[in-house]
């Protein structure tokens, strides 16, 4: 009996740990990026690898996005300050 309460106490132990360790999309991640201000928008440049995503938050909506290579990238608008 002592021996299946240790056993499910180390698996208890494995699965807490593995999940608290699981990662997170923070801020400084690459796939993500705030602006501040409606300024820094204006002529601003951004460069995505094949196949890759990046999700950018805005303070305002969105009017316009230029994609330089519709065969490659397409755009998806949402009606927020969030454009991916």
């Amino acid at each position: 009996m002592k021996s299946r309460l240790k056993t499910l106490l180390v698996a208890v132990m494995t699965v807490a740990t593995l999940a608290l360790s699981t990662p997170v999309v923070h801020a400084a991640d690459a796939a993500y990026m705030r602006i501040a201000a409606a300024d820094e928008l204006a002529g601003r440049l951004l460069n995505l690898g094949l196949n890759k995503s990046m999700v950018i938050d805005v303070p305002e909506d969105i009017v316009d996005v230029l994609i330089s290579n519709p065969a490659i990238a397409t755009r998806w608008s949402a009606p927020s300050a969030r454009s991916t």
